[in-house]
């Protein structure tokens, strides 16, 4: 009986213990060891959804995974800086971008001196066409960092905006020159692209191809430098050349939408209504908004080609 007793007495005490601990948790949260730990493990997570989204941005899904995972972040601590900064970052891809402006600026109250938040800002004064603003933002951080490279791309596109090439093309240069590669790869994929457009836009076709072919190089497994080579050839009516760059981007990715889409274009301009059909038809089954009626006219013309 003694021991019965002892037994029963030891998991009263113990159903006793671990309902003051739940109770404590609920009340007062996770210790903090243990609360850091849960919000490592959910950063990671939700950072690897927006990772996948950045190499695939036609699942939007994604982003919503991301989101909820963050939330639950904000919940638990609401000054998490690296989280506020990836909703931030997800409002931006879904272009809500003065939900994202608001949280760079809570940010810069909890960072005056980061120049990265200053010059997040600056390019939501930009998206809502307030020049000025982004333009003080740009030479703020240039001032107080002289190597940033955002802050040069920021004025680039400033420049670019203003019809003042020489000067933005001088700042993209000064962009690639201060960028490491690895520092945010995407970013600086942007800043090489810019430059291509730039060139394109001014005739310089062997400068824009340079830049579109840096950035295959540097970064291979990111779709927008295929895409950005196989548009400036189909836009020049290199069709043969386009069709290179977007197999090269397919054998990369053999799930990508717009691949298959820019293979229907490019064969569709090329007179091959049979591969303009398979290719596009591919593109649709993967998410790609097709048009109907082309599709329609395509098979037609398949048929007639038999």
């Amino acid at each position: 009986m003694k021991l019965r007793y002892k037994i029963l007495v030891i998991s009263v005490f113990a159903i006793i213990t671990l309902s003051t601990v739940a109770l404590l948790i609920r009340r007062y949260g996770l210790p903090k060891t243990s609360r850091q730990k849960y919000i490592t493990s959910q950063m990671e997570i939700a950072g690897s959804y927006l990772g996948q989204f950045r190499l695939n941005p036609e699942q939007p899904k994604l982003l919503d995974n991301a989101m909820e995972l963050y939330q639950k972040i904000l919940k638990s601590d609401p000054n998490q800086k690296k989280a506020i900064e990836m909703v931030a970052e997800i409002y931006t891809f879904k272009t809500e971008y003065l939900k994202a402006q608001e949280l760079y600026n809570k940010l810069i109250k909890l960072e005056p001196r980061n120049m990265k938040y200053h010059i997040n800002v600056g390019f939501f004064y930009l998206a809502q066409d307030k020049k000025n603003e982004a333009f003080e933002k740009a030479n703020f951080a240039i001032l107080n960092d002289p190597e940033n490279s955002r802050a040069y791309f920021l004025r680039a596109i400033i420049y670019e905006k203003d019809r003042n090439l020489s000067a933005a093309i001088a700042d993209y240069k000064r962009a690639i020159a201060a960028a490491k590669k690895d520092e945010d790869k995407y970013r600086n994929i942007s800043i090489y692209l810019n430059l291509g457009y730039l060139y394109s836009r001014l005739g310089l076709n062997y400068d824009a191809v340079q830049q579109y072919e840096k950035v295959v190089k540097l970064w291979p497994k990111v779709s927008e430098g295929h895409l950005a080579l196989a548009q400036f050839y189909t836009d020049r009516g290199l069709f043969d050349k386009a069709v290179d760059a977007l197999n090269a981007l397919i054998n990369m990715d053999k799930n990508s939408a717009r691949g298959y889409y820019g293979l229907g274009i490019a064969y569709l301009k090329k007179g091959e209504a049979k591969s303009a059909y398979a290719y596009f038809k591919k593109a649709g089954s993967l998410g790609a908004q097709v048009d109907d009626t082309l599709m329609q006219k395509l098979a037609e013309q398949a048929k007639d080609a038999k």
